[in-house]
């Protein structure tokens, strides 16, 4: 009889059949890593960008940061070793079907301005009828990738997507509906106003692309990992993307962009007014005047001549008969600084006019009777001249300095 050889105890490893990170093959591993360092890194972005728009007291705004921060979890499942895979694995998917639900009610927030009372109960109560099916879908995950013998997750793996999507896919399709029919515009006339609005339709509709490819691979079982494919990575990430970039419900979003467009609109027009008007302007002959500046440094327009004072010019004559004007405003900047101080109140301007000498012979000077108008001003507002007791020389035809009645 031979003796018998004793066999080492040999730890049993899990069988290649046996769901696992080990059943994903070299393929399967590979896309999946790439799949959730995507996810992961999408979503991190999405977090800060999300955190600097953030406005406090604004509940729209921190559902979003919540349902972007339960999605982070399920993609640090691939660095989990392969007795651990499906105990973390299981753990991640509940906070990830949290982020899912709560991804349609801030859809819901966003389109809710346009829905009517009916259409947002009926939206509502669909999204709570579904949700045993994710209670139950966390117990075929943890079965499943645990080694059980009952594998309820190959059979409910086909309808996730339709457990998941009908709501993204009718917020999309009613977001277009809404910009044609209520505000009188195509989606090409708003990507023109905003580049940013451009993108938000662009994410949303590839992440129904990517909603409904998951839907084919899962249902046909094109792929032999197990329902694992990097199709409802991208869906999510696109959706979150949606969500991020405008953080207000899209009646308001679609309110500043017709508003901009407005003023756009009457930039234009103005600027097209300004132009015409000054093309006027140029086509006018021009009328050169000559500044002359008085003994306060106030300009001042030359005066103009009268047709008698042309006519003597002509015949060889000097005489020249000036008309003042009927009234003169000078402005208060125009006075030198000494003229007013803190202490005194407004300077009260009065016109006294004042009719010109007539001639020897009784008859008016040439060019007609004119009017001289004294501009005066509260004598408190020359304190200097006040102390030494005299006043302000005073050029010719410049106002006189008067007190302050009031």
């Amino acid at each position: 009889m031979a003796p018998s050889v004793a066999m080492p105890l040999v730890k049993r490893e899990r069988r290649p059949d046996t769901p696992g990170r080990a059943s994903m093959g070299l393929v399967g591993i590979i896309a999946e890593g790439w799949s959730e360092g995507f996810q992961l890194g999408a979503l991190i972005i999405l977090m800060l960008v999300t955190i600097c728009n953030l406005r406090r007291g604004v509940l729209l705004h921190k559902l979003i940061l919540i349902e972007q921060f339960m999605a982070v979890w399920v993609c640090l499942t691939i660095f989990q070793p392969d007795p651990k895979y499906g105990w973390w694995f299981a753990s991640a998917m509940g906070p990830l079907y949290i982020s899912y639900t709560l991804h349609n009610v801030i859809s819901w927030m966003k389109i809710r301005p346009f829905l009517k009372k009916r259409g947002s109960m009926i939206y509502l109560v669909t999204l709570f009828v579904v949700q045993p099916y994710w209670v139950f879908a966390l117990y075929a995950v943890f079965v499943n990738w645990n080694g059980f013998p009952h594998n309820h997750y190959a059979i409910i793996r086909p309808w996730e997507s339709t457990m998941r999507e009908p709501w993204w896919v009718f917020t999309t399709i009613f977001l277009v509906i809404t910009i044609k029919r209520v505000y009188q515009s195509s989606l090409l006339e708003l990507f023109r106003i905003s580049n940013r609005f451009a993108v938000l339709i662009f994410c949303m509709f590839l992440s129904v692309a990517f909603v409904f490819t998951d839907l084919i691979v899962t249902a046909g079982d094109l792929l032999p990992q197990n329902g694992m494919n990097p199709f409802w990575h991208l869906a999510l990430v696109f959706k979150c993307a949606s969500d991020t970039i405008f953080l207000d419900d899209f009646k308001k979003v679609l309110n500043d962009l017709v508003n901009v467009s407005m003023s756009k609109a009457k930039s234009s027009t103005h600027t097209s007014y300004v132009n015409a008007s000054q093309t006027n302007s140029q086509a006018r002959p021009s009328v050169s005047h000559h500044p002359m500046s008085s003994s306060f440094g106030s300009p001042m327009r030359s005066p103009p001549t009268s047709p008698m004072a042309n006519a003597d010019a002509t015949n060889g004559t000097q005489t020249t008969n000036v008309q003042s004007p009927q009234s003169v405003r000078p402005s208060v900047r125009s006075w030198p600084r000494e003229f007013f101080s803190s202490r005194s109140d407004n300077p009260v301007i009065t016109e006294e006019p004042e009719e010109k000498p007539r001639s020897r012979d009784g008859a008016t000077p040439q060019g007609g009777i004119g009017r001289e108008v004294s501009i005066t001003v509260s004598s408190a507002a020359a304190p200097r001249d006040r102390e030494r007791g005299d006043r302000m020389p005073r050029p010719p035809g410049e106002p006189r300095i008067a007190p302050n009645r009031f």
